[in-house]
């Protein structure tokens, strides 16, 4: 199994490069460890825990819908989404998550949760070419 690390490259710079240099390159960037063959046994919480991989899931999908609103909206929405994340956060385990989320504007039976998520990293997709260009680099 391998380990990659990322990088950097200009595919200019790259094109440039014979197939010796461009193998050596990669190989700097992957690491061979024995033990990664085995990660499975080292995050038992995966495998120990029922839908965990599931919880951060879902808990993405609920955070982007809740930033929408904070950060959305006349200052009378934003203020009622501010007290409604602030009730969600005092409510702590008293009652079921989706209902907990529900009160709090959160419908994870609702696609259009999910769509949250893709909304906000195309924002923060737009957001990094946009810096990008400003800089010069290519997008």
């Amino acid at each position: 199994m391998k380990y990659i690390c990322l990088g950097y490259l200009d595919g200019k710079q790259w094109e440039t490069l014979s197939e010796a240099e461009r193998c050596a390159m990669v190989d700097e960037c992957l690491a061979y460890d024995d033990l990664l063959r085995v990660t499975w046994a080292r995050i038992p919480h995966f495998f120990n825990s029922p839908y965990y991989v599931y919880q951060y899931a879902t808990c993405y999908a609920s955070t982007a819908v809740l930033l929408r609103e904070l950060r959305g909206g006349d200052a009378g929405a934003r203020a009622a989404a501010v007290d409604r994340f602030l009730d969600l956060l005092r409510a702590g385990a008293s009652d079921h998550p989706m209902a907990l989320l529900a009160r709090a504007g959160v419908d994870l039976r609702d696609p259009a949760t999910v769509r949250s998520v893709v909304d906000e990293l195309d924002g923060l997709v737009a957001r990094l070419e946009g810096e990008l260009r400003a800089v010069g680099l290519p997008v």
